[in-house]
């Protein structure tokens, strides 16, 4: 997952400079219509 990678500074050239937070969603339509999101942090704490 993109997002993961970007948190952990592993996205190599595609990698942003200064991320820290970080949100996936998912949604999906007929039949069940339903949604998810996550919102991701690093937490220097434990780095």
């Amino acid at each position: 997952m993109e997002v993961v990678t970007q948190l952990r500074g592993e996205a190599g050239a595609r990698q942003l400079d200064g991320v820290r937070v970080g949100l996936a969603q998912s949604w999906r339509g007929v039949p069940t219509t339903t949604g998810a999101v996550a919102v991701l942090s690093v937490d220097e704490a434990l780095a």
